[in-house]
């Protein structure tokens, strides 16, 4: 299997996020952005959804395992929205849709829960 990272943009999102801010489950006005950066994709329906509002940062999957302190996700989607300077609101979404990918964290998780004090420090995904 050959992996390849995110790209950089994510990878910076991901790994900046403010140790303040925590995972929350989507809000509905996030569900109509995940809707509208992926129209007509099942991706929207998917069991496992988190928001990280401070970075404008959605990530769905259909199929979540943790293995090796690493979370795995299948059939995922990932998507940001670039902060509008002047309005203060999210706009232009850059997504990303793959197959599978492997999120590595600060520490090792074992538990979905754990996720609310850890810090995604990799991110690679197979195509």
């Amino acid at each position: 299997m050959v992996r390849f990272l995110l790209p950089l943009f994510v990878i910076c999102l991901l790994v900046g996020a403010d140790s303040g801010k925590k995972a929350e489950s989507v809000s509905d006005r996030n569900m109509e952005r995940l809707r509208k950066a992926f129209p007509g994709d099942e991706i929207v329906n998917a069991d496992f959804k988190l928001e990280f509002r401070s970075k404008g940062l959605l990530i769905a999957a259909n199929e979540t395992t943790i293995d090796g302190g690493r979370m795995r996700l299948a059939d995922c989607a990932i998507v940001q929205f670039e902060k509008d300077q002047g309005q203060g609101k999210y706009s232009r979404p850059t997504a990303i849709r793959s197959s599978q990918v492997f999120l590595t964290f600060d520490k090792p998780i074992s538990a979905v829960a754990d996720l609310g004090n850890r810090t995604i420090v990799s991110a690679e995904h197979d195509p």
